[in-house]
């Protein structure tokens, strides 16, 4: 590539990919999905998206994947549907019609090389499927996915989802059904789709908690503390011997721990990043600040849930605490809030939870879905398979999310060499102090 030529993504073909034909058993286009009440707590429009970079592969066929991607959505047909609003119910639900999903082919006028090390998101480049929000919900396909080549024959699969179909577990099983339609395998994991059957709320709903994760955070009580300049986003790499450090600043330090149990790598990021942030943020010691962590309720919910199960159990856990108290204390006290909040969600909190949602129906705080100061949100994809062999494109050398999260957002992700990283976005005179803090280990 010529240097200093940017590299560019042009997209040259897009189709709408539809279920094949339907096997005996499926669910019959036309009828509606229920959602279950972790399905609907998210905005109306609201896609996760995911990046996969590979290497040269020579014989890479887009024709393929279209056709398996076919055969894939006869199994997982909701997906080919569109999201509805039942006015008599005062519902969103999935109208399985079969409209399909939407396949972007693209080129990138460069090799892989060209990106550099860094293949994480970033604002001059979209590998992702661009969402056309100015239209009605219910005419949003339910999955976009885009395939860029490269000019050294290396590939981006890139997918966006709308997020009240499926957390990240889900979409992961439905990608690798579809890797195994690729390679000519069996289904191993039929898709269950009965939510209402595993996630419904009790009659009468049964409220033993006060469930504060769903109730309005904090505001800044001083709005001058809000920095304005732009925000930065940026990925930090912990090594096992910084996470091993970090463990033992909490053993020394968390003399009132609730368990004889060690705290978990999840436990100590999420507290250590938490004190760092209220740190760099510079919030006065009587500012609360909440911390949003998205639980996985899949083996905490009893019965557990049919193997298979497509759908949402992601749970919210949310300990508040004094900006003063997180950043007087040693590491220790953030992490056990974390641990504490973390304990919590055993099946009677996350049962509770449900019948919640069930009472408070209908949109949720705006606070729920907005991270700036002096509140974080941070989510763990460390624990998604994103780095498993796909088939016929073999391991991707990136996997990940493939656009910035806004202000406030974090994530631990997995890196390919099994190291972890925590990804934020900051202002960027906040992100220049947090990183300081965070090595500071």
């Amino acid at each position: 590539m010529v240097e200093g030529m940017k590299i560019e993504v042009k997209v040259k073909e897009e189709v709408m990919v539809r279920p094949a034909a339907a096997k005996t058993g499926s669910m019959p286009r036309g009828t509606t999905l229920w959602l279950s009440n972790l399905d609907t707590v998210f905005p109306l429009k609201s896609y996760v998206d995911c990046t996969f970079f590979f290497r040269s592969i020579p014989f890479f066929n887009s024709s393929i994947l279209k056709a398996t991607l076919g055969r894939a959505l006869a199994e997982y047909y909701p997906l080919a549907g569109r999201l509805k609003w039942d006015e008599q119910r005062r519902r969103l639900e999935v109208e399985c019609n079969g409209e399909g999903v939407l396949f972007i082919e693209a080129t990138a006028n460069g090799a892989l090389l060209d990106l550099g090390a860094n293949l994480g998101p970033r604002p001059d480049l979209t590998f992702v499927p661009v969402i056309d929000f100015s239209k009605e919900t219910s005419a949003l396909p339910l999955f976009m996915v885009q395939v860029t080549r490269f000019t050294c024959g290396g590939i981006c699969f890139a997918f966006a989802i709308d997020h009240h179909l499926c957390d990240g577990f889900s979409a992961v099983q439905f990608l690798r059904t579809w890797a195994d339609i690729v390679g000519c395998a069996g289904i191993t994991l039929p898709p269950f789709h009965d939510r209402q059957a595993v996630l419904s709320a009790r009659h009468p709903p049964q409220l033993e908690f006060d469930h504060i994760e769903y109730q309005p955070s904090p505001t800044l009580i001083d709005p001058i503390t809000s920095t304005t300049n732009s925000t930065s986003y940026k990925r930090f790499r912990l090594t096992p011997d910084q996470v091993k450090a970090l463990k033992a600043q909490c053993k020394i330090s968390s003399t009132n721990q609730v368990s004889n149990d060690p705290y978990t790598t999840y436990e100590v990021i999420t507290g250590h990043a938490w004190r760092c942030v209220s740190m760099a943020r510079r919030l006065p010691k009587n500012q609360p600040t909440k911390l949003h962590m998205a639980v996985d309720g899949r083996e905490r919910l009893l019965p557990r849930l049919p193997p298979g199960y497509f759908g949402n159990v992601v749970f919210r856990a949310t300990p508040i605490a004094l900006a003063g108290d997180l950043q007087e204390n040693p590491v220790g006290f953030s992490v056990l809030k974390v641990h504490e909040a973390l304990v919590r969600m055993d099946d009677r909190y996350m049962r509770s939870a449900i019948d919640y949602l069930e009472i408070h129906q209908g949109p949720l705080p705006e606070s729920l879905a907005d991270y700036r100061s002096p509140n974080l949100g941070i989510i763990s994809w460390a624990r998604l398979p994103l780095y498993d062999d796909i088939k016929v494109l073999g391991k991707p050398i990136y996997a990940g999310p493939g656009s910035i999260p806004g202000e406030g957002r974090s994530q631990v992700l997995p890196a390919h060499d099994g190291s972890l990283l925590y990804a934020i976005s900051l202002p960027e005179q906040e992100m220049a102090i947090f990183e300081k803090l965070f090595y500071d280990i």
